[in-house]
């Protein structure tokens, strides 16, 4: 079962067991089924043949969402959730838990920037795959986030089974990206246009040399 640190009561994730981490709500924690004792230890299948589940992680502030998620995480084959948080502060002690493949942060947390769970994240979990989930698509945003390591950013309007594609998606070495986001960052690393450069700026020289080739071709 998955749990969480610095949750609401009322929700799914209210401590982060694994790593004996006692909730502030007063909640009592539990222990995560088939973990392996170290935290840093890859996932080893119970048999050969047997694939590991894909280990989810999350930080996460809007509990709907949250909720939403888990839920659906929890629903497809092959997929785990081991561990969620719902502050800047409780996503840093999540990192003392059990390592995830994939970490999805949300930007806008109540006591600081989900920046800093991803560049904490990128030091600690150096296998895990970071993706921002937020509602955040200015520009500020989506390069202060590349810079601290993510290697996807989704805006907050996906359905969840696209969502779960997206997860997949960075696991397999992908980098998903929402189109306005993909658009800001190719039109940020785009040149200017030469020609219309040229036209803009053309001088005295450049109108004479036309008025010449005309005389001479008349």
């Amino acid at each position: 079962m998955m749990t969480g640190i610095g949750c609401p009561a009322g929700a799914d994730a209210v401590a982060q067991s694994a790593a004996g981490v006692t909730p502030s709500t007063g909640a009592p924690t539990r222990r995560l089924a088939n973990l392996p004792t170290d935290m840093n230890a890859p996932a080893v299948p119970a048999a050969a043949n047997e694939v590991a589940p894909l280990r989810v992680a999350i930080v996460e502030d809007d509990m709907d969402f949250l909720d939403t998620l888990v839920a659906a995480v929890g629903a497809e084959p092959g997929m785990v959730m081991v561990g969620s948080a719902c502050s800047r502060a409780a996503g840093l002690r999540l990192l003392d838990g059990p390592v995830a493949d994939v970490l999805l942060v949300d930007l806008g947390l109540p006591d600081g920037s989900g920046i800093d769970v991803i560049r904490a994240a990128v030091a600690r979990w150096p296998a895990c795959g970071v993706m921002v989930s937020t509602a955040f698509g200015d520009e500020a945003h989506v390069i202060r986030s590349i810079e601290a390591g993510a290697a996807g950013y989704l805006l907050k309007h996906a359905e969840p089974a696209s969502l779960l594609e997206e997860i997949r998606s960075l696991h397999a070495g992908g980098s998903p990206i929402s189109p306005l986001i993909a658009r800001q960052i190719l039109m940020r690393l785009r040149p200017p246009m030469a020609g219309a450069a040229a036209g803009i700026h053309e001088g005295p020289a450049e109108r004479r040399g036309e008025a010449d080739a005309a005389t001479l071709s008349a």
